[in-house]
């Protein structure tokens, strides 16, 4: 490990960047503060090229980033704090609707017909350009819209990125690529300022992997919000999926995972039925025995 100290005043936000070369060397970040080295304030472990802290403005402190290697791993790195004045940021809000081609099928298979599909339940999260830090959160409701609120920087850019995750009454589930765990598939707004937020419109076409990412997304939240009334508990759950991608099992579950499949012919990122059918292995693994017949007991009533 490498550590490095930084003082944070009572007016400043800091935002520690680390890049590397995954491929050389899994390196992550983690940041203490108050001399209390017991437990992280702030964490980043992904399997990208860099990993990312912040700290919001307080009272004032010292705080130490450490740098280590994943299993031992080392390598070349750069690490940059950057410390961001809070004086003068400005209330901002941004609105908009986000949608994707939802193919349709019946009995007989995938009818060729795309129609647009408001997607609700999904996170929306406004992302600082320069150092992709999250500054506020919103979920779409029913008709895909959403409003995000925060202070801004009238000197930074910002992206409103609809991300294939989902939130259900505590319960949460994400889609991310098939070969990068950490790497959660999004749609992403053109950059703005402050001084001219548009009115956004995100689509997701449905010939493109982040169509198919946002219909897996928008369908596991359907399912968690039938499940919702009956269960409580703060569970989540994460599909890998890759376009043209096949799993030997063709679509499964285990861990918390589902494995759904790509591939070319039978494709089940906009199967319903599948997607569903998994999420249900998950909801038995988690909320089987004793809850499960309390759940038909309800629903039979």
């Amino acid at each position: 490990s490498m550590w490095f100290a930084v003082d944070l005043a009572a007016d400043t936000e800091l935002s520690a960047v680390l890049t590397f070369s995954h491929l050389a060397g899994d390196l992550e970040l983690r940041l203490f503060a108050g001399g209390d080295l017991g437990e992280a304030v702030a964490d980043s472990t992904s399997a990208s090229d860099r990993e990312r802290v912040g700290r919001a403005p307080g009272a004032g402190e010292a705080l130490l980033l450490e740098v280590y290697g994943y299993r031992g791993a080392g390598g070349a790195f750069t690490l940059t704090a950057h410390r961001l004045p809070t004086a003068g940021r400005v209330p901002t809000q941004a609105s908009g609707r986000v949608t994707f081609g939802d193919k349709g099928f019946d009995p007989e298979g995938f009818t060729g017909a795309v129609a647009e599909q408001a997607a609700e339940h999904l996170v929306v999260q406004v992302r600082r350009v320069f150092d992709d830090a999250p500054v506020a959160e919103a979920l779409t409701d029913a008709d895909g819209r959403f409003t995000a609120e925060w202070a801004a920087d009238a000197e930074q850019a910002y992206v409103v990125e609809a991300r294939a995750q989902v939130r259900v009454d505590g319960m949460f589930a994400q889609v991310a690529d098939r070969e990068r765990p950490a790497a959660v598939y999004a749609l992403s707004s053109e950059p703005f300022t402050v001084d001219a937020v548009p009115a956004l419109a995100l689509h997701a076409a449905a010939d493109a992997p982040i169509g198919g990412a946002l219909h897996v997304a928008h369908t596991l939240g359907e399912g968690l919000a039938f499940i919702a009334p009956f269960v409580e508990g703060a569970e989540r759950v994460t599909v890998r999926w890759q376009a043209g991608q096949p799993y030997p099992c063709g679509s499964c579950y285990s861990n918390d995972q589902i494995s759904l499949g790509g591939q070319l012919e039978d494709p089940d990122e906009y199967d319903d039925a599948i997607i569903l059918h998994e999420l249900g292995h998950w909801f038995v693994d988690h909320f089987s025995d004793d809850e499960l017949r309390k759940i038909v007991q309800v629903t039979m009533d």
